[in-house]
């Protein structure tokens, strides 16, 4: 009688077992895994714009490119700038601007985006998601740090962007670097920058990868574990 019972608790045991372990494993939905994506980018752009805010509060070379040295330097031989430091307290303050303004826009686009192929961003490259946001909003953020900057330029400083070809001209022509300054002053400090935004937000994507729990979130666990497992081949209770 003592065996028949203890049998009995052994098959019980055992499927409560297999069913716990079954809902564990659950392949996650679409629902689950565009969630967790999301929650991934909420997360690694609020670490990225923590960054760039810190970055920014250094000021003139925070920031801006190194390009802009040399050529501010020549700008100010040629009388084109007055008052060097009220241009470059201008762009740390559109810069400030643009990145609270990002900050906005990135939460909405985050909430609205929608993943063609979740699974493959779940197990694409370090960055994947990173690189769907950037796709979906790179040229609004783009034209609107540069609508923002020549606006304020014009105010402290107008001749500036008159005299940015001549001195972008000669440092290109001098200059060792590979980096070619192309465009108008507006639209390369925008270009540069916003580069600098989904670069910062790419590494914080990496950086939560490496460590999905960080995160803290089940569903986010949930889905990067499963995938994960499956991609390395591993057998589970539960799949197909």
């Amino acid at each position: 009688m003592k065996k028949y019972f203890a049998l009995i608790l052994i098959s019980t045991f055992s499927l409560v077992s297999c069913g716990s372990l079954g809902s564990l494993f659950e392949e996650p939905s679409a629902a689950e895994v565009e969630y967790a994506l999301q929650k991934l980018l909420n997360n690694s752009a609020l670490k990225a714009l923590t960054t760039l805010r810190d970055v920014n509060q250094q000021g003139f070379g925070g920031l801006l490119p190194e390009e802009l040295q040399p050529i501010f330097s020549t700008l100010q031989a040629t009388g084109a700038i007055k008052d060097i430091d009220k241009i470059e307290n201008t762009l740390k303050n559109v810069s400030a601007d643009v990145l609270s303004e990002s900050s906005s826009l990135m939460k909405e686009t985050i909430s609205q985006l929608s993943f063609t192929d979740g699974v493959a961003v779940v197990l694409g490259g370090k960055d994947a998601a990173t690189q769907v946001l950037r796709d979906a909003m790179y040229n609004s953020v783009k034209n609107r740090y540069s609508s923002k900057l020549e606006a304020e330029l014009m105010k402290v400083e107008p001749e500036i962007l008159n005299y940015w070809p001549i001195a972008t001209s000669a440092y290109n022509l001098l200059s060792n670097s590979d980096k070619k300054v192309q465009g108008s002053m507006p639209d390369f400090l925008a270009e540069r920058s916003v580069d600098l935004l989904f670069t910062s937000m790419g590494a914080a994507e990496a950086d939560n990868r490496s460590n999905i729990e960080r995160i803290g979130d089940s569903v986010v666990t949930k889905v990067f574990d499963y995938y994960r497992n499956r991609q390395q081949g591993r057998e589970v209770i539960g799949w197909n």
